[in-house]
């Protein structure tokens, strides 16, 4: 109903009409107030409803920190347990470096002295030989000496001259 519509008498507009009028804006007004309260109810629930998800994410996000946390921590006692090792590594490597350089060197050092003592040796053969050779030469020579002594008395014999040292190239 609109204000135009209401019955008017001869005083104004009628009682009835008015009241009919007055129900009526008050019964839309009450069915608005309804309708605003039931969406302000929706909007309350909607609301409630995002902010347990809301709530939700934020225990899920706080789980997922901790986690994080978690491996974080983990994570750094690898890195230092895997700085650690490498440390031990090192030093093991630097001791077995050391260890076969000694073994390296005292090999050397045995094998030096092996040929120093073959060298030595080979010097007291090479005068062994050396003065064997001179003795051998002298006697060489003695033999020829009386070969020429026993050619010389028989001027026909059969003997063969024995040539000199030099010519054989023996020194």
């Amino acid at each position: 109903m609109r204000l135009s519509e209401i019955k008017k008498g001869f005083w104004g507009y009628k009682k009835e009409g008015v009241s009919q009028y007055i129900a009526e804006l008050e019964a839309e007004a009450q069915a608005k107030l309804q309708q605003k309260d039931e969406e302000l109810k929706r909007a309350e629930a909607a609301a409630k409803e995002r902010a347990d998800q809301l709530e939700e994410a934020l225990r899920a996000l706080k789980e997922e920190n901790e986690a994080l946390r978690a491996e974080q921590a983990s994570i750094a006692d690898a890195l230092i347990r895997a700085q650690k090792y490498a440390e031990q590594i090192r030093k093991e490597a630097d001791e077995f470096e050391q260890e076969a350089y000694a073994r390296v060197q005292a090999g050397v050092d045995r094998q030096r002295q092996e040929l120093e003592e073959y060298a030595a040796a080979a010097d007291t053969l090479k005068e062994q030989l050396h003065a064997l050779l001179k003795d051998t030469l002298g006697k060489t020579e003695d033999i020829r000496r009386e070969l020429n002594i026993l050619h010389d008395k028989g001027p026909n014999s059969n003997l063969v001259d024995i040539t000199s040292v030099q010519e054989t190239g023996v020194n």
